[in-house]
């Protein structure tokens, strides 16, 4: 759950590029499990750590 939250983030944060479905696979997930994966990230915006992570890549 928290390799998707933060891969999540990043991908919110704008860090990777793709949908949420496409990193899932991209990271070694398949089928189902891609698409629970993809729900994980899909959180990840509204976990506490999201808006320290937005700050911090577009002061970077």
């Amino acid at each position: 759950m928290l390799k998707g939250y933060f891969l999540g983030c990043l991908k919110d944060a704008g860090v990777i590029k793709g949908n949420y479905d496409f990193i899932a696979r991209s990271v070694g997930y398949e089928g189902k499990e891609a698409r629970t994966f993809s729900r994980y990230m899909g959180n990840g915006k509204k976990q506490c750590f999201f808006e320290w992570i937005a700050i911090y890549v577009t002061k970077n």
